[in-house]
């Protein structure tokens, strides 16, 4: 037996075998999760002091930071048609538009729908550019 069988003779004695764990007693009952509940009551803490003032000084300061987190809390998937518009006849949602129109005091509706669609024009070839 050359010492290369040797070793891995002695190695395959020394793995555990199905069923068999390294560590018998294993992680003691409710070690991991008392860390996360000690760090949970600690940020709950932290949050009660200083959380209101907190969330206005990253959304003063430091906005894109802001928007991320309220982007990370939403739904991944955001559904923003709403069902009531897309029922409506085209009569229906005219008549809504030409109401937002006077609600917000636009007198030129033909200007609004031209600056519309050169903002969308825009957009597309920003889109398309990269």
């Amino acid at each position: 037996m050359t010492s290369f069988d040797a070793t891995q003779r002695k190695r395959a004695d020394t793995y555990f075998k199905p069923g068999q764990s390294g560590n018998p007693k294993g992680r003691p009952r409710g070690s991991r999760s008392k860390l996360g509940e000690k760090f949970l009551a600690a940020l709950h803490d932290d949050f009660e002091e200083n959380g209101v003032e907190a969330i206005a000084r990253v959304r003063k300061d430091k906005p894109e930071v802001y928007l991320k987190i309220i982007a990370s809390i939403l739904p991944k998937h955001l559904n923003l048609e709403s069902k009531e518009l897309s029922e409506l006849s085209d009569s229906d949602l005219n008549n809504r538009i030409a109401g937002l129109v006077m609600e917000l005091g636009i007198s030129d509706l033909g200007e609004l729908l031209s600056s519309i669609d050169d903002e969308l024009t825009v957009v597309g070839a920003k889109k398309y550019a990269n």
